[in-house]
């Protein structure tokens, strides 16, 4: 007769909304390196954790099936516009129903999984009823979930509807990501140790993560993301911007790599140019204005004093551009 391995299952539920382009992001995917090098030097981790990553922004995907640590390899995290954390949390219940081993009259199943939710915003799907079933039917009985909003932006009120174990990372600094992935780590690692079905949370390392404290939502509109093109040479790049009064002023801008484009732009908001301060450079080639293509689309361009001919990055239309404004931008869904 075979003698089964139990297994503790770790899902860690990661946003890669276009809100953390930049520094975020490669902090995050650092933050995930260094998770999984710290189980490995952890023995009973090594030898019962299996880590599976769920990405979730313009939709969700299983960016890595559920994978021995030895055997594991940290994917590249994607960013898209929007947080489709409904969507992300109706793949978690269906890889908890196709991976985990349940047990039997002559064989014990899989150790109860660790669910480690990361935000940064506010969910932009249908999320609600996917949010009901995790904390009425997975937390506790099929799973333990944890849920974690980082930064001014992240919406606490709203994830403590999927878990009652909610927490407060304070900022989107890369020492602060850090921070929170090693406290990742030193829970799952607790986890594993236990080995009762239940997970004993080691401190909060201070000053970047601490118990939510639930009240007000945040503003959504404090932020807004343009999506660009450098007219040299087509990379693509995203615009953030923070609300000041009635406008919004530049705050950087970032040369993105990956991006999935397949829901960008639908149901997101109009915002006119003339609400914009100046833009800040291309990353690419420190363009300092942008232009917008009858296509519905941005691109860097040389300031206009005079009527002069670009060809979009989008479209490859050429158009003769002149100095002014008045027109509606499409933003991301952060």
């Amino acid at each position: 007769m075979s003698v089964y391995n139990r297994r503790l299952p770790f899902y860690l539920l990661l946003d890669t909304s276009e809100s953390l382009a930049g520094e975020p992001i490669e902090a995050v995917a650092q933050g995930v390196a260094a998770l999984l090098s710290d189980l490995r030097t952890d023995p009973m981790a090594l030898e019962t954790v299996h880590l599976s990553v769920i990405t979730f922004a313009s939709s969700a995907a299983v960016a890595t099936p559920l994978t021995e640590l030895m055997k594991f390899q940290p994917p590249k995290l994607v960013l898209g516009s929007g947080t489709a954390l409904g969507a992300a949390l109706r793949l978690l219940v269906k890889c908890l129903d196709a991976d985990v081993v349940k047990g039997s009259a002559t064989q014990k199943g899989d150790w109860k999984p660790v669910v480690m939710i990361v935000t940064d915003g506010s969910p932009t799907d249908d999320w609600k009823a996917a949010a009901d079933t995790i904390r009425t039917t997975i937390h506790g009985n099929r799973a333990n979930v944890v849920a974690v909003g980082v930064g001014s932006d992240a919406d606490t009120e709203r994830l403590a509807r999927i878990t009652p174990t909610v927490l407060k990372g304070t900022d989107l600094q890369p020492g602060t990501l850090r921070a929170l992935f090693k406290w990742v780590s030193a829970s799952v690692s607790s986890a594993s140790a236990r080995m009762d079905g239940g997970v004993a949370l080691p401190p909060l390392p201070a000053g970047a993560v601490e118990v939510a404290t639930h009240g007000a939502a945040p503003v959504q509109d404090r932020q807004l993301f343009l999506h660009a093109r450098c007219v040299t040479g087509k990379q693509f790049y995203i615009l953030r911007y923070q609300k000041s009064g009635r406008n919004y002023e530049a705050v950087g801008a970032h040369q993105v790599d990956l991006f999935d484009f397949g829901l960008a732009g639908q149901a997101a908001p109009n915002v006119p140019v003339d609400r914009l301060e100046a833009p800040p450079p291309c990353p690419y080639c420190r363009n300092p204005a942008i232009s917008f293509c009858e296509c519905g689309k941005l691109f860097c361009s040389p300031i206009i004093k005079r009527l002069i001919t670009l060809a979009c990055p989008w479209c490859a239309r050429k158009t003769d551009y002149a100095p002014g404004g008045g027109f509606d931008i499409k933003t991301g869904l952060g």
